[in-house]
């Protein structure tokens, strides 16, 4: 009975790589070739196995890649073309014995163009592809994109007719050059005859591997250059869709340690617990941990507590016979529970239970954030337990008045992207705005300051570059409408201030919400919920 059901294994075997659309090849540890599938002798020009089955590996392609799996014992992916000038596609991985002793080197070998047409029968690659050529086809500027190495993967139709013009492609060479060598992004322009031609060069990554470059060349006398930039960064945050530590602005020895823990969670399974008040920055840590994590490439979603019903969380959460629940519908991203302690402790139970009950491959990963200090945690507002487990990996974020040394750089980063953002050209603070931020405290901590910046910003005449301290809002610095923390918790330091200022950008706008959710910085849905939460009359004007 043993023996026929080995034969009959061993034929169906024979019978499946005989059969396989990829070529199948295993070499021996004398580089000759021990055997191989029918497609592997279609793709190498032979007709007969016997014209394989012995003969040194190197006769048909490079023994290279055969030597650096030798040394390196580990898989190895390369191309290279066959006699008819087929891309064959390569897949060399090590085959050991029990010893775990080098035992054959296997092969995989696949046409490219026939790998090209399954990504594009089973990817949004064609999408992708056409959306890219519907959005630099439509811009005035000329466009093209490389990749990492610097060649030259698509261009639009301004950039070709650039080609036939008596422009100096030595600047341009050059500017890709140095983009290539420093992996950041430039700008620059140059005279050419009678034009004033200005360059912009951006790199994009994915998970912190340099993917490629988008250039672009204008001419002057467009009036809409910056628009144009700010378009291109636009497409490049869409191509990019992750976030890097990089992201994270401070030099401060908490900061750093932060993300040095940021860094080392991202590569665990557990859930993983962020402290912090109210504005330090507790969801970009969180979007950062989940980009540089396995689950990178897959949906990221924050979860606003506050906004949930308590009796909806465990419905929302783990769903019912009419509902799939968060918690299943996202099993390969990661969720952000935004407020631990606004969870009631049944439904903190309830996600314990599922933790402990689940493995990794069937859940999301899990970060938790909370407002609350190390010692109020252990408050009945936390199911203990829970707590407990989640204490194996917690970062602890501080608030900006104990990180000032990092105020300059923050504003430094916010002005540049403000500056794209709402066509400003805005250079730096001057010394007594400078003085004022260091010496303010900062309770609305780092999401304070975008929003103060933000409205700054808008204040701004189209001409000024220096933010001075009559251009920032009268009520940031009228420390004494703050609640301080002897009166009262900082979190209702924190409400109160925020609804004084979301009440002061209110009435500077007249009431039009559109206008003052983007003074703000947040979505008309999320000022919404702030005045229903502040108990702000919506209709008053």
């Amino acid at each position: 009975m043993s023996t026929n059901y080995e034969m009959m294994s061993g034929e169906i075997t024979d019978q499946f790589f005989a059969k396989a659309p990829s070529g199948f090849m295993l070499i021996d540890k004398n580089y000759l070739i021990y055997s191989a599938n029918r497609q592997a002798q279609l793709l190498l020009n032979t007709t007969e196995e016997q014209e394989l089955i012995g003969k040194p590996f190197g006769t048909f392609l490079s023994l290279q890649p055969l030597e650096e799996v030798v040394q390196g014992r580990k898989e190895l992916h390369t191309e290279q073309t066959n006699e008819n000038g087929q891309r064959l596609l390569l897949t060399y991985f090590p085959l050991f014995d029990e010893h775990r002793t080098l035992h054959r080197i296997g092969l995989i070998i696949e046409e490219a163009n026939h790998f090209n047409q399954k990504v594009e029968k089973h990817t949004d690659y064609m999408f992708c592809q056409q959306a890219l050529h519907a959005i630099t086809q439509q811009s005035e500027a000329a466009v093209r994109i490389l990749a990492s190495n610097g060649s030259e993967r698509y261009t639009n139709h301004e950039w070709e007719q650039i080609r036939h013009q008596q422009i100096n492609m030595k600047k341009i060479h050059a500017q890709l050059t140095k983009a290539l060598h420093q992996r950041r992004g430039y700008q620059d322009q140059f005279v050419n005859g009678q034009n004033i031609y200005k360059m912009q060069i951006e790199p994009f990554f994915s998970k912190g591997k340099l993917l490629g470059f988008v250039q672009m060349l204008i001419t002057d006398e467009h009036q809409q250059f910056k628009s144009q930039l700010h378009q291109m960064k636009q497409v490049i945050r869409h191509l990019e869709k992750n976030y890097k530590y990089e992201d994270i602005i401070g030099t401060s020895s908490e900061i750093l340690i932060a993300k040095e823990q940021a860094k080392l969670f991202s590569k665990t399974t557990s859930p993983i617990l962020i402290r912090g008040e109210t504005g330090v920055g507790k969801a970009m840590f969180a979007r950062v941990i989940h980009s540089e994590s396995e689950q990178g490439g897959n949906k990221f979603v924050k979860i606003a507590t506050r906004s949930l019903s308590r009796n909806d969380q465990i419905r929302n959460l783990f769903g019912d016979q009419d509902h799939t629940g968060w918690l299943t519908q996202y099993t390969n991203g990661t969720i952000y529970i935004d407020e631990l302690s606004e969870l009631t402790i049944k439904t903190q139970e309830n996600i314990l239970y599922w933790l402990d009950q689940s493995t990794p491959s069937q859940r999301p990963n899990m970060i938790f954030g909370t407002t609350l200090s190390l010692a109020d945690q252990w408050s009945s507002n936390f199911y203990k337990p829970l707590l407990e487990r989640l204490q194996l990996y917690q970062i602890a974020l501080p608030p900006l008045r104990e990180r000032k040394e990092d105020i300059e750089s923050l504003t430094t980063s916010i002005i540049e992207r403000l500056n794209d953002e709402l066509n400003k050209n805005v250079t730096c603070l001057s010394d007594e705005t400078k003085k004022l931020f260091l010496t303010y405290r900062w309770p609305g901590n780092v999401a304070e300051l975008e929003s103060m910046m933000r409205q700054t910003f808008v204040r701004l005449a189209e001409n000024e570059e220096v933010i001075q301290p009559e251009h920032i809002p009268s009520l940031a610095f009228n420390q004494n409408k703050v609640v301080h923390t002897d009166q009262c918790t900082l979190q209702a330091s924190v409400d109160q201030y925020e609804k004084q200022y979301i009440l002061q950008a209110l009435d500077q706008y007249q009431y039009n919400k559109t206008k003052t959710a983007k003074a703000l910085g947040i979505s008309i849905r999320n000022l919404y919920y702030k005045m229903d939460r502040h108990q702000i009359d919506r209709e008053v004007r």
